[in-house]
C-alpha cells in the first residue's frame, strides 16, 4: 500500500466512511482472527472478540492517523478481551471446583439426606391433617401470609391462625423423634 493510498484510506476512515470501514474490515479480519486463535477460547467467542474489537475501533476511528496505529489498537484490544474471557473462564472453573468439592464432602451428603428425609416426613404428616389445616399449612409453606391464605380459602384470618396453631401442635407431637435426631446430628 502506497503512502498516498494509505493516507486516503485513513482520511476516509477518520471521516466515518462506512464503505472504507467495510473494505478495511474485509482486508484485515482474517489477520486479526488468526491472531485471536492463539488464545484458548471457543471459535464463537474468538469471532465475537474480533468483531467487537473492530466495532470499538470504529467508535473512535477519528483518533488513528495510520494503519499501524489501527492495527496496534486492534491487536491490543483483541489480546485484552481474550485475556478477560480467559480470566472469567478461570473464575468459573474455580467456582465449579469449589461446588464439586463441597458436594463430594460427607457433611454435604448427610445434610442433604437429612433435609430430604425431614421434608418427606413433614409432608407425610401434613397429609394426615384435616383438609382445611392441610390447605392452610401448604399455603403457608409457599410463603403466603395469614391474610392471603384467608382470602384464598375464603375463611377468616383468625380461623387461619387457629388451623395453624392446631396443626403445629399435632406436627410437633408427631415429629418429636425427628427433632431429637436432628439435634443429635448437629452435635
Amino acid at each position: 500500500m502506497t503512502k498516498d493510498n494509505e493516507a486516503h484510506i485513513i482520511n476516509e476512515l477518520q471521516q466515518g466512511d462506512k464503505n472504507a470501514f467495510k473494505s478495511f474490515y474485509l482486508k484485515y479480519y482474517k489477520l486479526f482472527r488468526s491472531f485471536a486463535d492463539n488464545f484458548d477460547l471457543s471459535s464463537d467467542i474468538l469471532d465475537d472478540v474480533v468483531q467487537e474489537s473492530f466495532i470499538k475501533y470504529w467508535e473512535r476511528c477519528e483518533q488513528f492517523a495510520s494503519i499501524e496505529m489501527i492495527k496496534g489498537y486492534l491487536y491490543s484490544t483483541i489480546r485484552n478481551q481474550c485475556i478477560n474471557h480467559l480470566k472469567h473462564k478461570q473464575v468459573r472453573v474455580k467456582h465449579v471446583d469449589a461446588q464439586l468439592k463441597e458436594m463430594t464432602s460427607h457433611e454435604f451428603f448427610y445434610d442433604k439426606i437429612v433435609k430430604e428425609e425431614v421434608h418427606a416426613e413433614l409432608y407425610e404428616q401434613i397429609e394426615t391433617l384435616g383438609t382445611k389445616a392441610k390447605q392452610v399449612l401448604y399455603l403457608s409453606l409457599k410463603g403466603l401470609k395469614n391474610e392471603e391464605i384467608a382470602s384464598q380459602l375464603e375463611i377468616g384470618t383468625e380461623t387461619v391462625k387457629t388451623h395453624k396453631k392446631r396443626a403445629y401442635k399435632i406436627l410437633r407431637s408427631k415429629l418429636k423423634n425427628i427433632r431429637l435426631i436432628i439435634s443429635f446430628l448437629s452435635v
